[in-house]
């Protein structure tokens, strides 16, 4: 994306993927809570959701074709093995971060699941509820991406989305016994 976005809006088409893959993700989990709330079996829904995965793959494979373009593109040296030790301890440090952050992205799974345990959900909130985490995201990361166009310092918007994920884990520490905030807290999370 940023090889091919003018650079005025550059953050803008970063939001605006993010935000269209997340709407996608809201729709996947709203069929599979009404796929799940019709057959009851699990089995099932995972098998209808083979349908529009083939259906795309034959039209990828039918119907696209590549286009020979020239994008702006920014020649890019390739690092070796012996270079990365060179690597700035801000990279690194960014590089920690991000690893750490992916991790505790990977539990959302675990903490829908959690959620619909605790509170004696029926299984298919777990898909609405995953449906409201994406939602959140995509309406997010739009304005996410028009705010970056906008500010000189990008940094605010990192530090911002810190900000909200250690309040969507303190949320979800202190206020587990609380349906309306364990909801704000998957709401942060999403963002």
């Amino acid at each position: 994306i940023s090889d091919w976005a003018p650079e005025e809006i550059r953050g803008l088409c970063f939001g605006m993927r993010q935000s269209l893959a997340a709407f996608g993700s809201v729709v996947g989990a709203l069929t599979a809570a009404f796929l799940y709330i019709k057959m009851r079996d699990f089995q099932k829904v995972f098998w209808c959701a083979c349908i529009p995965a083939m259906c795309a793959v034959i039209i990828v494979a039918l119907y696209i074709k590549n286009k020979e373009s020239k994008p702006s593109i920014r020649k890019y040296k390739k690092i070796s093995i012996r270079e990365v030790k060179n690597l700035s301890r801000g990279y690194w440090i960014l590089l920690i971060i991000a690893s750490t952050y992916n991790i505790a992205k990977v539990s959302d799974s675990l903490l829908l699941l959690y959620i619909t345990s605790h509170w004696k959900l029926d299984l298919y909130f777990a898909p609405l509820l995953l449906a409201l985490t994406h939602l959140s995201n995509s309406f997010t990361s739009f304005y996410a991406g028009l705010f970056s166009d906008q500010i000189k310092h990008t940094r605010q918007i990192f530090i911002f989305g810190i900000c909200i994920f250690i309040l969507s884990d303190l949320l979800f520490i202190y206020g587990k016994n609380s349906l309306p905030i364990t909801i704000t807290a998957l709401l942060c999370v999403g963002s």
